[in-house]
């Protein structure tokens, strides 16, 4: 039991810490760099970012 509950609680914190900041920095990094995307090139600077990224 002991085991079984030391693995569930260390799989959820490794999920968790890795979901919560790609999740965070993920949506915010994107929403600003489309901002700016359409308004000055669409496929020219989508092309650009997105390799970057």
């Amino acid at each position: 039991m002991s085991s079984v509950t030391t693995n569930s609680g260390k799989r959820s914190k490794d999920e968790a810490s890795l979901v919560t900041p790609a999740s965070a920095s993920n949506p915010p990094k994107v929403t600003k760099v489309n901002i700016p995307t359409p308004t000055t090139s669409s496929t020219g600077f989508n092309t650009p970012l997105l390799v970057t990224f």
